[in-house]
This record gives C-alpha cells, sequence and structure tokens, in this order.
C-alpha cells in the first residue's frame, strides 16, 4: 500500500528535495499506521494467549463448523471441553444480542469454570468484534440456570460442569446496533479447576463468522422479524412460513363467521394471532401468550409480566383500566386484586364492531 501510494505521488512529477523529504516522512508515517492497525487486528483477531504473555496459547484439535460458524479451541493442554450447539439471536428492535451455546464436557472429572465479561475488560473477559471492526465487551452472563438476563452489568459467572454432561450457556452482548447482522469473531476465555482442585488452567474458544438471527415482537404495525405480518396484508400473500416467526397457520372463524381468525405457530405453540373482517386483508393482530414480546418504553415484556412502575408512565390508561402505548392496546387481567398489572393480551390494529 505504500509502494503503491508513493510511487502514484512521485507520477504527479514531484521532484524537488523538498518534496523527497515529504516522501520520506510520509512513507515513515504510513509505516508507523500500518504497524499499528496490524496491531491492533492482532490483538482482537490474533491467536489467544491464555492470559500469559509468556506462554502463548497453541491451537487443540482441529477447527470444527456449527452452521455457518467455524470453531476453534486454544489453550496449553486439552481442556476436553468442546462447543456443541450454537445460536445467535436478537429481539427484532432491541439493542441486546444473546448469543446462545452448549458446553460439553467429554472427560471423566467435574470441573469448577468461570467466563463471561468482567467489569474492567482485560484478560479473560469475552470479547466479540462485528465486520466494522467494533469491539463488544460489556453484557451479561448466564451458565446452565436458563433465566431471565435482566442486568447489563459487566458479569463474570462461575458453574460446575459434570463429567459427559452439556452445560447450556448464553451471553448477552450490550448496545449492539440494529445494523450489525453478524459477527465476524467472538473470543470466549474459560477458566477451570483441574481435576486436582489445585490450580486454574485456561482455554478459549474462537468462534469466526456468528450470523444474528432475528427472533420477532409486535410493534404499533404488526409483527416483525426475519418476515412481517402487517396491518393491511393481503390474507392471501401471508406466507406459509416465517423462519424464527411460524412454521404453519390455521384459519378460523372467530367467532362471527363473517370474521376470519388466523392462527401462527411455531413448533405447535401459538405465536399470535390476526383478524380478517373483509376476508381479504388483515385488520387486527394480538398476542395472548408469551411466545413473542413487545416493546414499552425501552424495555421488552410478554403476556403474564407486569409493566414496571418506570415504563407505566410512558402508557395512557384507557377508561377500562387497559394501557395504550404506542398504538398498541395492552389489556390486563380481568381480577387485579388477584394478579395486579400482570398483561392478558396485547392488541394492534382496528378492534371488531360489537
Amino acid at each position: 500500500m505504500k509502494k503503491i501510494l508513493i510511487a502514484l505521488l512521485l507520477i504527479t512529477g514531484a521532484q524537488s528535495q523538498a518534496n523527497a523529504q515529504f516522501f520520506k516522512k510520509l512513507g515513515n508515517a504510513i509505516d508507523k499506521a500500518s504497524k499499528t492497525v496490524e496491531n491492533v487486528a492482532d490483538a482482537i483477531l490474533g491467536e489467544p494467549n491464555n492470559n500469559n504473555s509468556n506462554n502463548k496459547a497453541r491451537k487443540i484439535g482441529k477447527t470444527y463448523q456449527i452452521g455457518e460458524t467455524k470453531v476453534t479451541q486454544y489453550g496449553q493442554n486439552d481442556s476436553g471441553f468442546k462447543i456443541t450447539n450454537l445460536s445467535c439471536t436478537r429481539v427484532y428492535g432491541s439493542k441486546n444480542v444473546i448469543l446462545n451455546y452448549q458446553l460439553y464436557n467429554s472427560t471423566e472429572y467435574s470441573y469448577d469454570i468461570i467466563m463471561g465479561f468482567h467489569e474492567i475488560a482485560g484478560d479473560g473477559t469475552c470479547l466479540l468484534v462485528d465486520h466494522e471492526g467494533t469491539q463488544y465487551q460489556h453484557g451479561w452472563t448466564d451458565l446452565g440456570e436458563g433465566g431471565e438476563m435482566f442486568s447489563l452489568y459487566d458479569c463474570q459467572k462461575n458453574a460446575k460442569i459434570l463429567d459427559d454432561t452439556k452445560l447450556n450457556c448464553r451471553l448477552l452482548i450490550a448496545n449492539v446496533a440494529s445494523k450489525v447482522t453478524s459477527f465476524k469473531r467472538a473470543e470466549l476465555p474459560i477458566a477451570y479447576i483441574t481435576k486436582n482442585q489445585t490450580w486454574h488452567a485456561n482455554c478459549t474458544f474462537r468462534l469466526d463468522n456468528i450470523p444474528i438471527t432475528l427472533l420477532p415482537s409486535l410493534k404499533a404495525d404488526g409483527v416483525h422479524g426475519e418476515g412481517n405480518v402487517l396491518l393491511g396484508d393481503s390474507i392471501k400473500a401471508i406466507p406459509q412460513s416465517i423462519y424464527m416467526m411460524y412454521d404453519q397457520y390455521t384459519i378460523t372463524d372467530y367467532p362471527d363467521k363473517n370474521i376470519k381468525m388466523f392462527t401462527f405457530f411455531k413448533n405447535g405453540e401459538t405465536m399470535f394471532k390476526a383478524l380478517s373482517y373483509d376476508q381479504a386483508t388483515i385488520a387486527l393482530i394480538f398476542i395472548d401468550t408469551p411466545n413473542v414480546p413487545f416493546k414499552v418504553g425501552d424495555s421488552f415484556y410478554r403476556i403474564y409480566q407486569h409493566i414496571k412502575d418506570e415504563d407505566i408512565k410512558f402508557c395512557t390508561k384507557r377508561d377500562d383500566g387497559n394501557l395504550i402505548f404506542k398504538d398498541q392496546i395492552i389489556a390486563m387481567v380481568d381480577d387485579p386484586k388477584q394478579y395486579g398489572d400482570m398483561i392478558n393480551q396485547v392488541l394492534v390494529g382496528q378492534l371488531p364492531k360489537k
């Protein structure tokens, strides 16, 4: 790159000593910049050093493929761990991405492990990089529990992985721009106590090319995800399935025979429903199961959850006790003494006439 640039400048006829000095300085600057870029690239994308600058990690075993993602392990010794399942998802409209994976312990020993994000980024911290070079090293970790990850404070977590078992793990990566549809690379370091329980060993999983799949969410104009089902859509044009949104739907009378109800299913579970009053277009879309979230304020909610006080202030309360947020009608349960502000149903579009 440096030689080409200097050659092009020379072609313009600049031959003076002053210009020669300029070219020399320019070349030095380009060399310096190139080395800086290379150093940054090595730091982000180079071989892991396993938290020991004097003892560089080596590749363990063969690189293998999970879907579109290549997985490589680095370490001083074979940990006996392997990633056996992998997906990366984002709820449509969310700034957070969740990396799901299974960690398999193929050894005959149980281990205590620690991994995830750390309060101060550095050695042992998970790191992801997108295709524009933006780094992500903040979020939340869930190892084997499968609960909701509410906090975005940096967190490393401990877990026990038994011999010959799989541990379900999740990383929530915070503040990922909506334009980012995949990560170029992820580095997932794991510290684990060896079988003699006296010292920690380390390994790092490198994941190359991680596509981000969109999960559906309800907005004021319909359901969005890898595809869309929107108010006003022609019922003849509704796809038979949309990846990660639904894999089939049924059409029934509701309850007036002039009104048709569409029920969309995924893996046998109801995702959302829609009504057509003219038997030609979608007039109303609603969710009454927790499988599709919706947004109030800056938070996503699901059916049967309670809306937080800080988000209630963004809603308008109707005379019937229900709420409206951005043209979404949020219907609450009928018995407030028992359930409080639990969400029962969310609707968008035109309500049927009584």
